[in-house]
C-alpha cells in the first residue's frame, strides 16, 4: 500500500496551532473594530484605492473616534444642564 503526499496532514506543533489561533482572533477583532470606526471599512478602502488601514492606522483613527464621541457627549450632557436650569425660569 503506497501513501501518498494529500493523504499525509501535516504536522502542526501546539505552539505554532496557538499562534495561529491567536492571530485568528486579532484578526477578527481588527474587522470588528474597522466595522465600528467611521471611515475605516470597506467603503474607505474603495475610496483608497482598496487599501485597507493598516493596524497602527486603525488604531489611531478609533482613538480619535473615541475623543470625538466622549467630546460630543460632554457637550450634550451640557446642553441637558442648561436646559434643565433655564426651565426654571419660564
Amino acid at each position: 500500500m503506497t501513501v501518498t503526499k494529500a493523504a499525509v496532514a501535516p504536522r502542526i506543533s501546539p505552539a505554532r496551532r496557538k499562534r495561529m489561533a491567536k492571530n485568528a482572533e486579532s484578526k477578527e477583532r481588527m474587522e470588528a473594530l474597522r466595522s465600528l470606526v467611521p471611515g475605516s471599512g470597506e467603503a474607505a478602502a474603495e475610496i483608497d484605492g482598496g487599501r485597507q488601514l493598516d493596524a497602527e492606522e486603525l488604531l489611531f483613527r478609533a482613538a480619535d473616534y473615541i475623543a470625538r464621541l466622549q467630546v460630543q457627549v460632554k457637550v450634550m450632557q451640557f446642553m441637558v444642564d442648561v436646559l434643565e436650569h433655564t426651565k426654571d425660569f419660564f
